[in-house]
């Protein structure tokens, strides 16, 4: 079980991988500047400024596949779901192998809500990279968002198994459709609580909590949290 306070982070959003630049791929140092200067733009997000970049660099280095998963994701974040999804294709045209990529073409389907394609696009970033666990995460909340809960702890198992700090998130943030926030806390703590890791589970429990979850007829009633309901943090959310 893990001793440490889990770091409060906003579960309701995706992880699309911003990778390190593709090594297959030599890199001449005019090319090499642009990319830092993009990535400066970035982390700033000046999303246009950091897009306008990037194409120079594909310019310099058109056989690059992470500069192109990198303006999706600029792309991505700025709201351009159209041209986002051109460059994450046009990233695996160049690399089929490329599961950051699928990945990130998931949580485009994802955040609109199309969740069998999301679903499809994550499977294959596992299969293709199985100690992901970003790709496991974001699987569990697009099967969590279908109503499959099952396949959902599932993957999210295999995530922590992975990483235990899974949930804290990674790489660039992406607002996911389908679940609140108080939903994927609580189902986060009915995994945790499943596991015997009561703590854990309490400590989500009162973040779904503070964000409106207040059906505690259904975690008194779900056998996972059996042992959960007796504890004075429990009986303090009420």
């Amino acid at each position: 079980m893990r001793t440490k306070p889990l770091a409060y982070s906003a579960v309701a959003v995706l992880c699309a991988s911003f990778v390190a630049a593709d090594t297959s791929v030599s890199r001449s140092a005019p090319a090499a500047d642009i990319v830092q200067k993009a990535e400066l733009l970035t982390a700033r997000k000046d999303w246009g400024s950091a897009i306008a970049a990037y194409e120079q660099a594909i310019r310099e280095s058109p056989k690059d596949a992470s500069l192109r998963n990198r303006v999706g994701i600029c792309h991505q974040n700025a709201g351009d779901t159209k041209k986002a999804r051109q460059a994450y294709q046009s990233a695996i045209a160049l690399r089929e192998d490329y599961a950051e990529a699928w990945n990130n073409l998931g949580t485009l389907e994802h955040s609109k809500q199309r969740y069998e394609q999301a679903i499809a696009a994550y499977t294959r970033a596992t299969a293709l990279k199985p100690h992901s666990a970003v790709a496991y995460r974001n699987l569990g909340a697009a099967w969590a968002a279908k109503g499959d809960l099952d396949k959902a702890f599932a993957a999210w198992s295999e995530a922590y198994g992975i990483d235990p700090n899974f949930d804290e998130g990674q790489g660039v943030d992406v607002v996911a459709g389908g679940l609140s926030a108080a939903r994927q806390y609580y189902l986060f703590a009915k995994l945790f609580a499943g596991r015997g890791q009561t703590d854990d589970a309490l400590a989500y429990l009162e973040k779904a909590h503070a964000l409106g979850f207040t059906n505690f007829a259904q975690v008194e009633g779900d056998g996972d949290f059996a042992s959960l309901v007796k504890h004075p943090r429990y009986a303090a959310l009420k």
